[in-house]
């Protein structure tokens, strides 16, 4: 201790055993520096552009011209404009998870949690970062080896709330706003052609 500003014989002890014990902690963060340092570098991330198209054979394009909230909803619906980008989707792989962002909008498609009804867990190419909503596991499938003329294809699901992409194809007016619009809200045990999205052959996003 210290009496007006003088050490007394304990003071020495103390402080050689406060350094001590900062020496201890100190050799443990270095050590732990050097370990993260000489750590394996974690697997490269891997980025493809993938152009797939859902069971009826249009394309999912982000819906840019919609307004009141409907901007960047992915869906599939008549081809009536040329390519422009919104059709096209680069899929990157960081290999526990894939995320998408669109050609035309630049954004991460992810899924709306908080939409209601029949909109619930709808996609939209509308986030500027990707986080848990924008979070896929894709499973790819080659075509049918008995049947060549069948495409590859992959089935999406959302790390958002567990559940399979699909189109809904459910109404029957492809003009109905509705059509085509596609939503994480399948169960695995319910995976069927709506779930489905299809590429040529060797022209997936892995």
């Amino acid at each position: 201790m210290s009496i007006n500003g003088v050490l007394t014989e304990a003071a020495p002890r103390r402080l050689l055993k406060r350094l001590g014990t900062f020496g201890a902690a100190l050799a443990t963060l270095v050590t732990a520096a050097v370990a993260l340092h000489t750590a394996p570098a974690a697997a490269a991330v891997t980025c493809k552009d993938w152009s797939p198209w859902a069971d009826n054979y249009w394309a999912p394009r982000a819906e840019y011209d919609w307004d009141n909230g409907g901007y960047g909803v992915l869906r599939a619906r008549p081809n009536y404009e040329p390519p422009d980008g919104s059709e096209v989707y680069t899929v990157c792989n960081y290999g526990s998870y894939q995320t998408l962002q669109n050609g035309y909008t630049h954004k991460f498609v992810t899924v709306q949690t908080t939409w209601t009804g029949i909109y619930a867990g709808t996609l939209s190419a509308t986030a500027d970062t990707a986080g848990v909503k924008e979070r896929f596991h894709f499973a790819c499938y080659p075509a049918n080896a008995a049947n060549p003329s069948y495409d590859d294809y992959c089935i999406l699901w959302a790390e958002a709330n567990h559940l399979y992409v699909t189109a809904e194809f459910g109404v029957t007016d492809p003009n109905n706003t509705y059509y085509g619009i596609l939503r994480a809200r399948t169960p695995g045990a319910s995976v069927g052609h709506w779930e489905l999205f299809y590429h040529a052959p060797g022209e997936g996003p892995f």
